[in-house]
């Protein structure tokens, strides 16, 4: 029997199908820079989008708030890019990429930008851009399976540099990873810099109480990992890791988190 083709990331085209949306609102509350968004949107989504009445539909009908959430988080990781680069960051490593676009649409001047993901994805992606003639030469891409392939020598391998500081995205993955995985990760990010190194990712509180666990699930990606928000600082600490900041988002059991080495 043949097998099936693997399909790229089903959970990031939702994304790249919101943040596409939500660049077109001209409402602080609803809207995101991401411009690059829609290049990434199958016919005839991209079309579809621009109709206000479909945008509508999608903000509430998607369960947990999941349009506003996506919005604050894309906003929230770009303030953080921002202040990285103001403070010196010169290499940003995106893990799980899927349909960012952070390293086409803002400063890349004097930053050097990885991007990690399965192959199947990161080709789909690689094959969009170069169909619409963007220029992207400049990613250092890097298809990888986090669960089974060690980020340290992969990124190494690829010219990352250990005395440069760095900035790890880790935006809409953790909850996708099986703990030992998120463990192994963790201890990756910690270790393979020699210089400053932060982390900046979403968390979930707790799984049972998502809405959106049935529907990932049946996408073929389920949530895997969760942790309580008052455990956060501690689990960060035992691996060596200094919590920064969390802020509650505006869905109910989700956060977001930075982190930087003790």
């Amino acid at each position: 029997m043949t097998q099936k083709p693997k399909k790229s990331s089903q959970t990031a085209l939702v994304v790249a199908l919101i943040r596409a949306a939500s660049y077109l609102e001209h409402s602080s509350v609803i809207h995101s820079n991401d411009s690059f968004a829609h290049y990434f949107l199958p016919f005839p989504f991209d079309y579809l989008i621009q109709i206000k009445a479909i945008r509508r539909y999608i903000q509430t009908h998607l369960p947990d708030k999941l349009f506003d959430y996506i919005v604050s988080r894309t906003n929230y990781i770009d303030s953080v890019w921002h202040k990285a680069i103001k403070n010196g960051i010169n290499q940003v490593v995106i893990l799980g990429a899927g349909y960012d676009s952070r390293g086409l649409r803002l400063d890349t001047t004097e930053v050097c930008v990885f991007e990690v993901d399965k192959l199947v994805t990161q080709q789909a992606k690689i094959q969009l851009l170069e169909k619409r003639n963007i220029d992207h030469a400049h990613i250092r891409y890097i298809p990888l399976d986090l669960g089974s392939t060690s980020l340290q020598s992969a990124l190494q391998s690829s010219g990352f540099d250990v005395n440069k500081s760095t900035l790890f995205i880790m935006e809409g993955l953790l909850m996708y990873l099986d703990p030992k995985v998120v463990d192994t990760l963790l201890g990756e990010v910690k270790s393979i810099c020699r210089s400053k190194c932060e982390a900046v990712f979403d968390i979930m509180y707790s799984i049972n109480a998502s809405k959106s666990t049935k529907i990932v699930t049946n996408l073929g990606e389920p949530f895997l990992f969760c942790l309580e928000k008052q455990k956060i600082r501690s689990f960060m600490k035992t691996r060596g890791l200094e919590l920064i900041e969390i802020i509650d988002a505006n869905r109910p059991f989700y956060g977001f988190v930075r982190i930087k080495k003790c």
